[in-house]
């Protein structure tokens, strides 16, 4: 230590230590134990240095931590240019010094029976920069911290050049931590190979970046490289390429983690494959590429959108024997997408027409095979945008997913032989925007059995115009799944199949089968189609055709979601939905069969199903739906149909020739929308039976329509067996549509009844025996016959008149068959037209319902006695007689008398007027019950108003007001039996009349037992409006102290009317005289005034006691007259003197700009807004103003009732809680009725009657 040493040549069996100064040419490590070099000082003359520890591992390390050894060698490397002074022959080299270590500029070989271990600093091998040195690796490599290089300098445009060679049997390479950089980052040459037999690669973390990877070189390579994590870089800096990135010959390369990119700064390959899994080697040499985790991400720079036409990743053939090339994605124990491969991910999409790019390719041809395996946890992304073909090329190629995802953003092309099966996980092929050409593509001409295979999981094919099974490159304007002809020769052993056992096929898009020996095989899963999105079909090609070729469909569902888009086609072989060819030999001509027997009759057995819509889709189709052509010689098996929503989503069933049946072993049902038997457009043909050969069931599910369009004479309704084999629901319809010029037959098997039944064709149609309607029979045209009671209208159903007198009728003289107790309802819908006794028929009771169009008219032929009438829209005109009706009305259309005809109430029970019908002359004439408006209800009566009979009263609760309009009367006997009867309290609405100068109008009306009627006359006025009469039960309110009449009317006026003279008379009883009925003779008349709270008294001579309105003596009570005033509105009583006294009225006013509560004094000012302050809160003689930016709120229910509130427009009344039943009296004026139901406990609308100027 300290010393100085010069030695010229050193045999070192143990460490190297020391400091000071030490000179020496040569020094050999060639101890058989562990050495240590920790020399410090300074160092000179070294010539050389050879590793050859011959110890047995791990005591044969040779461990370097001594900065200025390392700086030594370096610089006399440094000197020595391309003559290397370190060797590498034995032991275990362990650099642990954080320095760097030229190791050599030239060609330097690592021996066999070498490992160099690099833990810190940097280690330089072939590092020369105007030649291609290599670093030949026969023994092991391990970075377990620091930087390795290898050729990174290296000046070679060589694609085969190496800059790190594994050259010998056994050769390894370790990466724990730190870097390995092989070959020239910048040039983008220099290959790490593996090419001698039983060659390791372990990459556990780190990084490793080369410009070229090729493992494998031929002979039997069995080469293992495991990557469990870290990152690989493989031509990580180049932007433009024509060489292969990661060439993998033979052995077994496996991801268990970490991430691989392959050309990461890449925007332009411009050939040979960037990626290339190939078997070149001895026989049966595999080349198996595993992706258990991590991600391996080719050419994945973002701004790489468009590549040429080159095949960036390549499995391909060669080699002897049965030599297969093997990639896994995935290993089904990790999460979702997990293990990754993903081939330029980001190519860009190209509108309308993707350019034509191979990103995947699989070339094998048998016995050599190329299979690509995807488990539950891979993921594979094949291009992107548009833009990305996925290619199984040749007869050794196949993909099985037993789960995860693929994403393949143009088509997947299968070439002969090839086979793709999809067990589990999600296939995405060409679903973003195109011009159809992404698909699945299948050869023409299959000389080798190709299949496509759905097991499980979910296919999505197509934009929304893609066809399905087109050959690679071809129209996929014009092509189909083959190119009809018989090549593959009919049951040959050579053909193409689509195969469906279970799982989901998402075909956006079109399917045709149309070549003799091609197949399409379903025997489990779900199908569907569903032929809309970007660009769609064009209307001369069909949804799904199976035209030529074997059809096997056992089991599973075929659901075409959606309906043919466009119209067009000539309707039997281009432009439908649906259609199949005729049963034959497939290799004579376009024919299909069920097997590779001619004319097998067995394309759809067991529990196979075609549905048409899936129930949830509402696109509309063409203005011809789903149009659906089937060969009568073909018979099918289960279909449903399920379009509960969308426009042009009806399917239209028919046959390509007319006249003809369409034979079913299984199921018929409709569960929504609605399906037309025969085809009355061109091609016309109409007259199509369905037709059941098996125990399958015909149902009609609630709200679909089963259309009829057959003409022919004779029954045209489906046959489906027994009525065992029939479900009509009651909601459901059959409608016969076409003109029968020679008639037809209307029946269903016995015991099936019809749910709704409409007939809308001309012609008579006959109803044999045995038939009836459970809801609605509707006559739109024609003439149905019935004769004597053939069919019978169940209890609750309806005949409905769509049509004129003379079509849409029951023939004359025949007779429906109903049940004396079941109720029936004839309903006039459409133009005007008369009642007709056939409608009428049969013992059950009848409802009325009229429901014309607007300004129609129906008109009523005799009396009838009907249960409850409904105007719904249009007029009925009773033509003079009388229409007895005993249970209730409702609608809001109209009814017209004519002469004495009338509608009358003549029920026994309660009956009721429902919604605001307008009633001709009206009576009420019952023997016993009650008439009552129900809630909101609003009538009115035009004609006569009379009551026939005693204890008949017309209600009218407090939410419901009677009409009387401008040409209303009244006519007969009125008195406490007969009368409108209110309720008495001022929230009522009261009963209306129209009135004009010159009317009078005597308003029958009474409270309870009181008959109080109001006669007002307009002597002088313009304009026409309603005023309303309120009988209200209780004292008028101001001055309650004074003596009056327990009973007043409230008058309001319309503002459609001004009247300048008009004349009061109002009825009393004496029970509503205060003390004694004496008192009435110093009773003067009085008019309260709600908007100025004052009162206008009239003299003693305006209230007359016993005698009535007409004068005429009565005992019971007297009359209040008003005799040609000036006002019509208010509210209008009797009382003494003082009641009408206004200075002892108390208006209370809310104090100007400020905000108060009710409940408080302070809050009110009286007289004005400017008068003294209030001493207590208001009450039931306080007349209420809110106004001058004034607030009122109440917080607690309203204390005590008061007359009358005007909120002025300026002024706010604010309920912060529920205000309870204490009436406001009369509420009007222009201001603001604020409820804010603070206590969230709900808010009524306050009690009271409220009007609004």
């Amino acid at each position: 230590m300290g010393t100085t040493v010069d030695v010229v040549n050193i045999q070192l069996q143990g460490n190297l230590s020391g400091s000071g100064t030490s000179s020496f040419n040569n020094i050999t490590f060639n101890g058989t134990n562990n050495q240590l070099i920790d020399i410090a000082g300074t160092i000179n003359n070294v010539q050389a240095v050879t590793f050859n520890n011959t110890g047995t591992a791990p005591n044969n390390q040779i461990t370097n931590q001594s900065v200025a050894f390392t700086n030594a060698l370096t610089a006399r490397q440094t000197a020595a240019g391309l003559t290397n002074i370190s060797t590498f022959t034995a032991g275990n080299y362990r650099h642990d010094v954080n320095a760097t270590y030229l190791v050599s500029n030239a060609n330097i070989t690592i021996g066999t029976n070498m490992t160099v271990t690099a833990l810190q600093g940097t280690m330089n091998f072939a590092h020369d920069n105007a030649s291609a040195p290599v670093l030949t690796l026969n023994g092991a490599l391990v970075v377990d911290g620091g930087t390795v290089n290898a050729g990174v300098n290296t000046n070679t445009t060589s694609e085969v050049a190496n800059s790190l060679n594994m050259n010998a049997v056994n050769a390894s390479i370790t990466l724990n931590s730190g870097t390995l950089n092989v070959g020239n980052t910048a040039t983008g040459y220099g290959n790490l190979r593996m090419s001698v037999d039983n060659q390791t690669i372990v990459i556990n973390d780190g990084t490793l970046r080369t410009e070229r990877w090729v493992i494998g070189s031929g002979g039997t390579d069995n080469h293992v490289v495991t990557i469990n994590g870290g990152l690989v870089q493989i031509l990580p800096t180049v932007t433009t390429t024509n060489r292969v990135g990661l060439q993998f010959v033979q052995g077994t390369l496996t991801m268990n983690g970490g991430v691989m990119r392959i050309g990461e700064s890449l925007t332009s390959i411009t050939g040979s494959n960037l990626v290339q899994l190939s078997t070149v080697g001895g026989v049966d040499q595999p080349c198996t590429f595993t992706i258990n985790d991590g991600s391996v991400i080719v050419a994945g720079n973002p701004s790489f959108t468009s590549v040429a036409n080159v095949n960036p990743f390549n499995l391909g053939t060669g080699g002897a024997g049965t030599a297969n090339v093997t990639l896994t994605v995935g290993n089904g124990i990790g999460g979702v997408n997990t293990a990754q491969l993903q081939i330029l991910p980001n190519l860009a999409p190209e509108l309308p027409t993707p350019a034509t790019r191979n990103i995947l390719d699989m070339d094998a041809a048998l016995p050599d095979v190329n299979q690509i395996t995807v488990n539950s946890d891979g993921y594979i992304k094949v291009g992107g945008g548009n833009i990305g073909n996925f290619r199984l090329n040749n007869t050794g190629c196949s993909v099985t997913m037993i789960g995860g995802t693929v994403d393949v953003t143009a088509s997947v092309q299968l070439g002969n032989g090839a086979t793709f099966t999809v067990n589990d996980g999600t296939l995405n092929i060409g679903t973003s925007t195109s011009d159809g050409t992404n698909t699945i593509n299948m050869p023409a001409d299959a000389t080798a059995i190709t299949r496509f295979i759905v097991n499980g999981g979910t296919v999505n094919v197509g934009d929304g115009n893609s066809s399905l099974g087109i050959p690679a490159g071809s129209n996929p304007l014009a092509a189909n799944f083959g190119d009809n002809d018989n090549n593959p020769a009919f049951a040959s052993v050579n053909y193409a199949s689509f195969e469906i056992a279970a799982g989901t096929f998402n075909l956006n898009g079109r399917f045709t089968l149309n070549d003799a020996n091609y197949r399409f095989i379903m025997s489990g899963g779900a199908f569907n189609i569903n032929p809309q999105g970007d660009q769609d079909l064009t209307g001369t090609q069909n949804v799904l055709s199976f035209n030529r070729g074997i059809v096997q469909h056992s089991g599973g569902i075929i659901t075409i979601v959606n309906p043919h888009p466009n119209a067009g086609g000539n309707n039997t072989t281009t432009g439908v939905t649906f259609r199949t060819s005729t049963l034959g030999n497939p290799g004579t001509g376009v024919t299909i069969t069920g097997s590779t027997t001619a004319s097998s009759n067995t394309c759809f057995t067991g529990t196979s199903t075609i549905r048409f819509g899936d129930g949830v889709s509402s696109i509309p189709g063409s203005a011809e739906g789903y149009e659906v052509c089937l060969a009568p010689s073909v018979t099918y098996n289960n279909f449903v149909f399920n379009n509960p929503s969308g426009s042009n989503r009806f399917v239209w069933l028919y046959t390509p020739t007319d006249n003809q049946t369409l034979n079913f072993n299984g199921d018929f049902n409709l569960i929504a929308g609605e399906v037309r038997q025969g085809r009355p457009a061109t091609p016309t043909t109409p007259n199509v039976f369905v037709n059941s050969t098996g125990s399958g069931i015909f149902t009609l599910a609630n709200n679909t329509l089963y259309a009829i369009y057959n003409t022919n004479p004779g029954n045209p309704a489906p046959t489906y067996g027994t009525a065992a084999n029939y479900s009509i629901d009651f909601n459901s319809t059959i409608e016969y549509v076409s003109n029968v010029a020679s008639g037809q037959t209307v029946s269903l098997p016995a015991s099936v009844e019809f749910g709704n039944l409409t007939i809308s064709g001309t012609g008579n149609r006959t109803v044999t025996a045995g038939n009836a309607v459970r809801n609605t029979l509707t006559l739109n045209q024609g003439v149905l016959i019935v004769g004597t009671g053939n069919l019978t209208m169940r209890d609750n159903s309806r005949l409905v008149r769509a049509g004129t007198d003379a079509q849409g009728i029951i023939n004359t003289g025949n007779t429906l068959n109903q049940a004396a107790s079941d109720l029936f309802r004839i309903i006039y819908r459409g133009v005007s037209k008369n009642f007709r006794d056939e409608e009428f028929t049969g013992a059950g009771r009848k409802s009325l319902e009229v429901d014309l169009n607007v300004g129609e008219t129906v008109t009523q032929n005799v009396n009838r006695t009907i249960v409850d009438l409904f105007l719904t829209q249009g007029t009925l005109n009773d033509g003079g007689n009388l229409l007895s009706v005993e249970g209730n009305i409702s609608g809001n259309a109209t009814h017209i008398s004519t002469g004495s005809g009338r509608v009358q109430v003549t029920g026994t029970g309660a009956q009721t007027i429902s919604n605001a019908p307008n009633l001709g002359n009206f009576r009420l004439n019952k023997p016993s019950g009650t008439t009552t408006l129900s809630a909101s209800a609003s009538p009115t009566i035009n004609g006569i108003f009379d009551i026939a009979q005693d204890n008949n009263f017309l209600d009218v609760p407090d939410n419901a007001q009677l009409n009387f309009g401008l040409s209303a009367s009244i006519s007969g006997t009125f008195n406490n039996l007969r009368m409108i009867r209110l309720t008495g309290l001022i929230t009522a609405l009261g009963v209306r009349k129209r009135m004009q100068a010159g009317t009078d109008f005597t308003f029958p009306i009474g409270v309870g037992i009181r008959y109080t009627p109001a006669r007002l006359t307009v002597n002088a006025a313009t304009g026409s409006d309603f005023l309303t009469v309120t009988p209200i039960a209780s004292e008028a309110p101001t001055n309650s102290s004074a003596l009056a009449l327990q009973y007043y009317w409230r008058v309001t006026q319309g503002t459609g009317i001004t009247i300048t003279s008009i004349s009061h008379a109002y009825q009393y009883v004496n029970s509503d005289v205060e003390a004694t009925v004496a008192d009435t003779a110093i009773y003067q008349a009085g008019r309260f005034n709600t908007a100025t709270a004052q009162w206008t008294a009239l003299t003693i001579e305006e209230v007359q006691g016993n005698l009535d309105l007409d004068g005429n003596t009565i005992t019971t009570g007297g009359r209040i007259l008003f005799p040609s005033v000036n006002y019509a509105e208010g509210l209008f009583t009797a009382g003494e003197g003082a009641k009408f006294n206004n200075g002892t009225v108390v208006a209370y006013y809310s104090v100007p700009s400020a905000t108060g509560d009710w409940t408080q004094a302070a809050s009110w000012r009286t007289g004005s807004f400017t008068g003294p302050p209030a001493t207590v809160p208001p009450g039931f003689d306080n007349p209420i103003f809110v106004g001058q930016n004034g607030i009122i709120y109440l917080n607690v229910a309203l204390p005590a009732a008061v007359p009358s509130v005007t909120i002025l427009s300026d002024g706010r009344l604010r309920l912060d809680v529920n205000p309870g039943p204490v009436s406001f009296g009369s509420v009007s004026g222009e201001g603001t009725l604020e409820l804010r139901d603070d206590d969230n406990n709900g808010i009524q609308f306050p009690v009271g009657n409220f009007t609004s100027s």
